[in-house]
């Protein structure tokens, strides 16, 4: 059906239309993503395809966007619709989140809302969420059910008959035996293969010690209550290490089970070095599913390819790490963690941020406004900047004069072109004193950079629009949408002469 932004009315209207329509339609005219398009329903925490989407919007339907304070809110989807085909571009980001997208519809970026055709990959950056993701009715999964599965996923078997948790650390062993013990009344915790170099708890039917010859294996194993659990979560049968995954229920629970559950996996399959903490696992899925869970708990991470890995069953496998370089990391999970022996303390680093910071020319320019009122600038470097923005240098100098960066001279990032200057002692001081709301609000950002923007195939396009804020996530990645009852509304006035 056409809309105000269907190409398909282009050649169509008269010429003072087309003229009148411009400056209402221009800004958002071709905002379209392919259908395989994940867009997060906020009541369940599914991942619903945009083009299965019409009658959850006509029935109700909410997804995360992102306010002026750059925090994670739940909206209303007001409207969907299905545009006609179009060249779809897939734009990959170094952080490894992906998504595919018409070449008009526009991403944020440090210079704004830019097209995804215009993206410059190595230069641009795009913006990922990094405040945590509350939800309003999180699930009610405890923190000792985040912490088991934690420990399963890492290194155990889930084959909903008897699981099994293998570690050479007995801490870890007694840890898991304790969850299984607190949470199940008729699962038993029985230690197995002592004299092995992998020791393990099975998670048997009846204690150990009991059936003929003292097998634990005694009962059935398919209705205890630690495989119902597994059931309810979303496992079916054996899931192997290949394709084990977070359940949408822990991705919804609050955040310190989030927190549980994370620390509880680096346990088993993590490192946690004094400026780098990375996850290892051969399943992309889970892999993922950590990247987002940490992104909920409002820290960055980048998923990445770690060589391969020869099973003697499976065959070569690829191996995926999840990178963590955000202090926060250190802050929130790896307290968390029953082996601490595994913990490097947060090294202090004094470098800037490379993920976060603010638009470099913005904030040029209202420093420059700023030091032309000062008169204790130097006739040179007012003479130098003129009518323009202020250069790095006499910004720093004019902060430092105000007391409010220690050092009267320091280096500076070398402008990389994607218009983002990271957070550093000068870029911090100018937020402090010169910074607008829309300045304080990129800070709040992670910025991922652009690794490749490939142009496919023309295919069947969709579009929603978001109430109130007018973006939503996607990917890990905050796209614009479609501001289609506004246009209307607009449209309606100049047009019709409506009120």
């Amino acid at each position: 059906k056409p809309t105000p932004l269907d190409p398909q009315l282009e050649g169509k209207l008269q010429p003072q239309m087309v003229e009148a329509l411009e400056p209402i339609l221009g800004t958002t005219y071709g905002l379209c993503v392919a259908g395989e398009t994940p867009i997060i329903d906020a009541d369940t925490g599914a991942r619903v395809r945009v083009d299965e989407l019409e009658q959850r919007v006509r029935d109700g339907f909410h997804t995360f966007g992102v306010d002026e304070d750059g925090r994670v809110v739940r909206r209303r989807v007001t409207h969907w619709w299905q545009m006609p085909p179009k060249t779809v571009l897939t734009v990959e980001t170094a952080s490894g989140q992906s998504v595919r997208l018409s070449p008009d519809h526009k991403v944020l970026t440090p210079r704004g809302w830019v097209p995804a055709g215009q993206l410059r990959p190595g230069v641009d950056r795009i913006a990922r969420p990094r405040r945590e993701q509350e939800w309003d009715l999180p699930t009610s999964v405890s923190t000792d059910e985040a912490a088991l599965l934690g420990y399963l996923l890492s290194d155990g078997y889930i084959t909903l008959y008897e699981n099994t948790f293998i570690s050479a650390s007995a801490e870890l062993r007694d840890e898991v035996a304790f969850l299984c013990t607190r949470l199940f009344d008729d699962t038993y915790p029985v230690e197995d293969c002592l004299d092995r170099p992998a020791p393990r708890v099975r998670f048997a039917a009846a204690p150990a010690g009991a059936g003929r010859g003292g097998n634990p294996r005694r009962g059935t194993f398919a209705g205890i209550g630690v495989n119902d659990w597994l059931r309810r979560l979303g496992f079916s049968g054996k899931t192997t290490s290949a394709h084990k995954f977070i359940p949408e229920a822990m991705k919804r629970a609050d955040l310190h089970a989030r927190a549980r559950l994370l620390a509880a996996m680096w346990d088993g399959d993590g490192h946690v070095g004094p400026k780098l903490a990375y996850y290892k696992t051969i399943s992309r899925q889970l892999a993922d599913d950590v990247q987002e869970v940490l992104s909920g708990l409002g820290i960055p991470a980048t998923v990445r390819r770690a060589g391969e890995y020869e099973s003697v069953r499976r065959g070569t496998q690829q191996v995926w790490t999840v990178h963590v370089y955000d202090a926060r990391f250190w802050h929130v999970v790896a307290p968390l963690m029953v082996l601490q022996s595994k913990v490097s303390g947060r090294a202090s680093l004094v470098t800037a941020s490379k993920s976060r910071g603010i638009a470099r020319e913005r904030m040029l320019v209202a420093a420059g406004a700023a030091l032309r009122e000062d008169p204790d600038l130097a006739t040179r470097t007012r003479r130098e900047m003129g009518e323009g923005p202020a250069s790095i240098a006499a910004l720093h100098r004019y902060l430092y004069r105000n007391g409010t960066v220690p050092a009267a001279k320091t280096s500076h990032p070398i402008d990389d072109g994607s218009g983002l200057y990271p957070l550093n002692a000068t870029s911090r001081a100018y937020l402090a004193t010169l910074g607008t709301d829309h300045d304080r609000q990129l800070a709040t950002f992670d910025w991922t950079r652009v690794r490749r923007v490939e142009a496919g195939d023309q295919e069947p396009v969709y579009d929603i629009t978001v109430e109130d804020v007018h973006n939503f996530v996607s990917s890990g990645l905050v796209l614009s949408n479609c501001i289609y009852q506004e246009q209307v509304m607009e449209i309606a006035q100049k047009l019709a002469g409506y009120t």
